[in-house]
């Protein structure tokens, strides 16, 4: 979801089930010690947002999200340093902090100085939208709007007709940065480079309710791809052909699903539809099943649906099926391995803690296994092993972090008494939560080697 920083002037009756149930992995080794660990406390009700510098390190950003005038970044990894930033607005990125002293924006690498990345605020009030990726970021005002790549290397002006105004059809960035698309009072689509000064028409756009939310920038595909009166459009941006997938095309989803060849999942209003070929029109739309709802996940050529909307059961849960293999009965978070073999879920999680039993498919079809119980999130590793914080029926010292083993068939510990955790980018570790009901107190425990 894209953010924007403004600038104004400038469970009951659950309970947890352990490990002495025989059809668990092995548990092996013990507990580690948060004593000699690196330990950060922090006010509650503080936001936690783990940001990578350009030299791979990551650092915890930490910030009251009512009142962003002050950022604490902490890095995580030896040595250990601390920066605090204040400012009069500030946003936190995956890579920058934008701060705002009111005449200039600081776009500010972590650690770096607050002073770093001068950037002279343009003579209107606006706001900065980053793209996803924090690569790109655009300052929106009412009459024009200016593009910079967050490196500062680049930047392009553009002025808008104050009489349509900059709500109705704003900007969008690529999320490689190198692309900005206009959509014109005059119905045409622009794009234009971030690197050269070049600007060309690749299509046409209506001007339907929210415009804004029926369109995306679909970098796999490069093309921006459409949901409107006219039905699916989809308009690449590096080479000429507006073209019309399917005239029935009703809502796109919030999660753009990365199919195989460029497809994307769309909603009509008779089916749950599916495109699995490239975005150019060379193949029909693939339909789901009679009576599917949701898509959870691709799979292969294929995909992981439900049969059960979204609202049926408590937190959303639901069945899953692929093909005509159902593998899940009322579960959450479908995930395939990065292997392209595995299937894995939370099996019985409609429950307000969402927690559920964290289950296996080794490949399509195949028999489940059951990997550990009361699990809420989880995670596949680089190498192949799952990490996944368990134990978690409701808010307890019983809670634990652990990492399964894909060969061996074991699960040791990575952490004890933690409630939720945070992967590391670049590091074999996590941020974990501790248990507690006062402030904030997050602890860098190293996840095992295999």
């Amino acid at each position: 979801m894209t953010r924007a920083l403004a600038l104004v002037g400038l469970c009951a009756g659950c309970s947890l089930t352990f490990d002495d149930d025989p059809r668990f992995l092995p548990l092996t080794g013990s507990p580690p010690s948060a004593s000699a660990l690196q330990l950060i406390d922090e006010p509650s009700g503080h936001t936690l947002q783990v940001m990578t510098g350009p030299d791979g390190v990551a650092w915890a950003a930490l910030f009251d999200p009512s009142a962003t005038a002050e950022v604490r970044v902490v890095r995580l990894a030896d040595p250990v340093r601390e920066v605090r930033y204040r400012a009069l607005a500030a946003l936190v990125m995956a890579h920058h902090l934008y701060l705002s002293d009111g005449a200039t924006l600081h776009v500010v690498n972590p650690g770096d100085d607050a002073r770093s990345g001068n950037v002279p605020v343009p003579p209107f009030p606006g706001s900065i939208v980053p793209n996803d990726a924090d690569n790109a970021f655009l300052y929106v005002g009412d009459a024009a709007f200016v593009a910079f790549r967050s490196d500062l290397t680049s930047e392009r002006f553009f002025a808008l007709d104050a009489s349509i105004g900059g709500a109705t059809r704003l900007p969008l960035l690529a999320s490689d940065g190198e692309w900005v698309f206009t959509l014109e009072p005059d119905g045409t689509v622009v794009a234009h480079s971030m690197r050269f000064p070049t600007d060309f028409a690749i299509g046409t756009w209506l001007d339907d309710p929210k415009p804004d939310e029926r369109v995306i920038v679909d970098d796999t595909a490069h093309a921006l791809v459409f949901c409107d009166a006219r039905g699916l459009v989809v308009e690449p941006y590096e080479v000429v052909g507006q073209h019309l997938i399917d005239p029935k095309c009703t809502t796109l989803p919030d999660d753009v699903l990365p199919l195989a060849r460029g497809g994307l999942v769309y909603y009509r209003s008779d089916a749950v539809t599916t495109k699995v070929a490239p975005l150019d029109g060379s193949e029909p739309p693939t339909t789901l099943p009679a009576g599917a709802h949701r898509v959870w996940t691709p799979v292969r050529s294929s995909l992981a649906y439900s049969l059960d909307p979204a609202g049926r059961f408590s937190g959303d849960a639901g069945d899953g099926w692929v093909g005509d293999w159902r593998f899940m009965q009322r579960g959450l978070d479908v995930q395939f391995s990065a292997g392209g073999l595995a299937l894995r879920w939370l099996e019985l999680a409609a429950d307000d803690s969402h927690a559920g039993d964290l289950t296996l498919a080794r490949e399509l079809g195949s028999l489940p296994l059951l990997l550990a119980r009361n699990v809420t999130e989880f995670d596949e590793l680089s190498d192949g092993r799952v990490i996944a914080e368990a134990n978690h029926a409701y808010d307890h010292e019983a809670n634990r972090v652990i990492v399964i083993d894909r060969d061996s068939r074991g699960a040791r510990w990575v952490a004890d008494g933690v409630k939720r955790y945070t992967l590391i980018p670049g590091s074999d570790a996590i941020l974990g939560e501790l248990v507690g009901d006062g402030d904030l107190r997050l602890v860098r425990f190293p996840i095992p080697s295999p």
